[in-house]
């Protein structure tokens, strides 16, 4: 994330919560630990311009959230918000996800560049066809992307 940083990319996550639909813990506890993800983030030197979240799921059992939306992945609400709300060129923007429906999102949302990392999530070892790449770490991932502008890591 420091090196995507470094190259003047502007980090944002955007993630799907269902979590908070199915009543497995509570807003606050969300952005609680929202916050800390941040600070250790700003800690280590990387500044996320935002984090977007979908808490919705239509079989969640908490009724206001249990809905179909346009933000939950793979539909496209999140990115198209972040990018209104920060000023992004979608085309010119690249997506990394670990599941299908990361880049699914991307391809809806018209995003220029979308791979797909390993996880440990077991859906993040299907390959999926619709992503430019498949790498097993993020780390991975980026220093492919970079390697255009010689960034190497021993």
């Amino acid at each position: 994330m420091r090196l995507l940083q470094e190259f003047g990319y502007v980090l944002v996550v955007i993630t799907n919560q269902s979590g908070l639909a199915h009543g497995k813990y509570s807003e606050a506890q969300y952005q609680a630990f929202t916050a800390k993800l941040l600070n250790k983030l700003a800690h280590n030197g990387i500044k996320l311009e935002s984090v977007y979240h979908c808490p919705h799921h239509p079989l969640g059992s908490v009724s206001k959230l249990a809905i179909s939306c346009d933000c939950r992945k793979p539909a496209p609400g999140m990115l198209l918000k972040a990018a209104q709300e920060l000023g992004l060129s979608l085309k010119d923007s690249l997506l990394i996800g670990d599941r299908h429906s990361d880049i699914q999102a991307a391809r809806a949302a018209g995003v220029g560049h979308a791979y797909q990392v390993r996880s440990d999530n077991p859906e993040s070892e299907v390959v999926h066809a619709e992503a430019e790449g498949h790498y097993a770490s993020l780390l991975d991932c980026v220093l492919d992307l970079l390697a255009p502008a010689g960034v190497i890591l021993p």
